[in-house]
């Protein structure tokens, strides 16, 4: 079969990764998932530093606005805690605005763009002439002796769009040669070297991803791309092991396909086994160079519970590897508790006592809300109840502690759409439990400018409709509406919502900067429902 020609050459691959690049003497263990990637957000700040630095200005707003527009383009490079939840909007939004400044922008940012750009595919023609910007962007880059990674993904990008779409007469040998270069200069990358010690981890999960993720490159040339770094003997073997485990883990998902276990044929069977092994061998050989680096630790929990890992290391074991590390490694909390679901032979009690786990830890790590928020969300898509884990225990109480506690010291890795979703979602709970007081702090913090939950809970309708008012000033008066309204009291709350309503009319201007709607149109149709007694509780 083809598959044994190709798992004969992984294991070639395998005596491989025991040679070649040794580790480095200076290595930096960072304490949290948190800290892993602000470094990234600092590594792309650094290297466009000499350009900003090089750029003079007319007035200090245009300084103060060009440095915070190349802050942005630094987060959605690293995802640390970008504005804008899709990067590629984010890149077409801020651009602009940084070309209306200075007309030659930093590099990272002109790549950026282009691709963005690139991939709202407005025509044939104009992602030609982008697709030539990227490879004149790489032109320069080289010259301004930028990291050898970030050349490669603009010279690959730029070729690939070019085969795909079409090129110039005469440009054949042009494009296959950039393409070529840019494969060997992310093969390069691969070594590490000239990377800051507090910047390498980053820097090597990022080729990784590009090797296994990039859209630019077929399935086949990821693979290869993977191989031709295990030839290298200056590349980093944890960069090899890692990218080439993470592929082959995708693969197997692939072979498998999303069917339920009964409906999935043998040879799929064998396929996803066989590539499910050889992951297991690549990211445990990652994680045995280097232990303080955990990101494989996801991976191989989602391989031991899907009953290819080693006996003696099964999900528990590399949950407690990985969340000794970085306590807030939120992949691996999400792996762990989809193997405790029922569909996994788990069970609810367990995905609890993982919650319980997780509050406990918080008293001692930071920037834990989003994660117990996170577990909370998918036990309630696979219990029969979606909202039994707001009133069981003490689960929605710890949440509410927590995100409090991040609103006073907001963790910059998460974007502010999950800030603000993760806020709503514990805001709708508080809601729900008769907790007014907290879940209007919670909206006027941030929750107020979500419109969506986390996806196990369907937005209640009760709250859909309180919480625009409760997101704002009116909130303590809306709180006493609610309290004579769960009192039996409905004159009495229609009147205070009156009150609200006609003082709202007494400003129509006035902008609600802390909700996403229309508050005044809510509390009409508050007032309507509680006249007419049409909750649909």
């Amino acid at each position: 079969m083809i598959y044994q020609a190709q798992i004969r050459q992984f294991v070639v691959c395998i005596l491989l990764a025991v040679v070649g690049s040794g580790s480095f003497a200076d290595e930096y263990t960072h304490s949290s998932q948190e800290s892993l990637f602000r470094s990234g957000y600092e590594y792309y700040l650094s290297i466009m530093q000499d350009e900003v630095d090089r750029v003079s200005f007319e007035t200090q707003e245009d300084e103060d606005t060009y440095i915070d527009l190349v802050d942005q383009v630094a987060r959605m490079f690293s995802k640390y805690g970008s504005e804008y939840p899709d990067s590629n909007r984010g890149m077409l939004e801020t651009y602009p605005k940084l070309y209306s400044i200075h007309n030659d922008p930093p590099l990272c940012s002109q790549y950026r763009f282009l691709t963005a750009a690139i991939s709202k595919k407005v025509s044939a023609e104009q992602d030609s002439g982008r697709a030539y910007g990227l490879l004149r962007t790489a032109q320069r880059m080289e010259a301004a002796q930028y990291p050898a990674f970030i050349q490669g993904v603009t010279l690959i990008h730029g070729a690939t769009t070019l085969q795909k779409i079409g090129y110039r007469q005469n440009d054949a040998k042009r494009i296959n040669e950039a393409k070529a270069k840019g494969l060997a200069l992310v093969i390069e990358s691969a070594s590490l070297e000239g990377i800051e010690p507090e910047y390498r981890e980053f820097v090597a999960y990022s080729i990784a991803n590009f090797c296994r993720s990039t859209g630019s490159l077929s399935v086949a040339e990821k693979e290869t791309l993977c191989l031709n770094i295990f030839d290298d003997p200056e590349a980093d073997q944890w960069v090899a092991n890692y990218a080439l485990g993470w592929l082959m883990y995708d693969k197997a998902w692939d072979a498998r396909t999303a069917k339920w276990a009964r409906l999935v044929n043998d040879a799929r069977w064998g396929v996803c086994g066989a590539y499910f092994t050889i992951a297991q061998r690549h990211l445990t050989e990652a994680w045995e160079l280097r232990p303080h680096w955990p990101l494989s630790t996801p991976l191989l929990i989602g391989i031991a519970n899907a009953g290819y890992g080693d006996p003696g290391r099964d999900t528990e074991f590399w949950f407690d590897q990985g969340t000794s590390v970085h306590a807030d490694l939120e992949w691996a909390y999400t792996a762990y508790a989809y193997s405790l679901t029922p569909n996994w032979n788990g069970s609810k009690e367990e995905i609890y006592a993982l919650l319980d786990e997780i509050s406990k830890r918080s008293k001692s790590h930071e920037h834990m809300g989003y994660i117990q928020t996170v577990i909370m969300s998918l036990l309630s898509r696979h219990i029969d109840e979606q909202y039994e884990v707001f009133y069981k225990g003490n689960h929605l109480a710890e949440a509410t502690r927590m995100m409090k506690e991040e609103i006073e010291s907001r963790n910059s890795l998460v974007s502010n759409f999950t800030f603000y979703e993760t806020l709503r979602s514990v805001a709708m709970g508080c809601f729900m439990t008769g907790n007014y007081k907290d879940s209007a702090y919670l909206l006027k913090n941030g929750g107020g400018l979500s419109t969506t939950n986390y996806s196990g809970w369907e937005t209640d309708e009760r709250f859909l409709h309180y919480s625009y008012a409760l997101s704002t000033k009116y909130s303590d008066d809306l709180i006493r509406s609610l309290q004579a309204s769960d009192d039996g009291k409905p004159d009495h709350a229609l009147m205070i919502l009156k009150e609200i309503q006609a003082s709202m009319a007494s400003t129509p201007d006035e902008l609600y900067e802390t909700v996403n709607g229309d508050p005044f149109q809510e509390i009409e149709t508050l007032i309507e429902k509680v006249e007419n007694r049409t909750w649909s509780d």
